[in-house]
């Protein structure tokens, strides 16, 4: 059986499509960091594709995974400053676009615990 070298899922004959390099999946997981969902367009889930078509970075579109909250809460235990916290993420972010991505998962006490030592954007 062959796999997709982009996700290694196996490569299905109604799923396959030929390309320069031989065989891809024609549905890989979308390319935003942290989203499951599989790719419709252009590397992107459906909602993403809709966010890229209006403008989105592939910066402000990523994800907050479960090991970007717990680097998160160990820096803001440790102190460190909220734009230097964001930016050592990876892939690296900025701090609006943090504090957005906080607030979109409601994880207000995070942001609550940078601010305590004020160093909150």
């Amino acid at each position: 059986m062959l796999t997709c070298p982009a996700c290694t899922h196996p490569l299905y004959p109604h799923l396959a499509r030929p390309t320069d390099d031989g065989w891809t999946h024609a549905r890989c997981p979308c390319q935003v960091t942290g989203c499951e969902r599989l790719a419709i367009a252009r590397g992107y889930c459906k909602r993403h594709y809709k966010r890229a078509a209006k403008g989105a970075t592939p910066e402000e579109m990523t994800m907050l995974t479960d090991a970007h909250i717990e680097d998160l809460e160990w820096m803001a235990a440790n102190g460190e400053r909220f734009e230097i916290a964001a930016a050592r993420l990876h892939p690296p972010m900025k701090a609006t676009t943090l504090d957005r991505a906080l607030r979109r998962v409601g994880r207000l006490d995070l942001l609550a615990a940078f601010q305590r030592r004020g160093v909150a954007a």
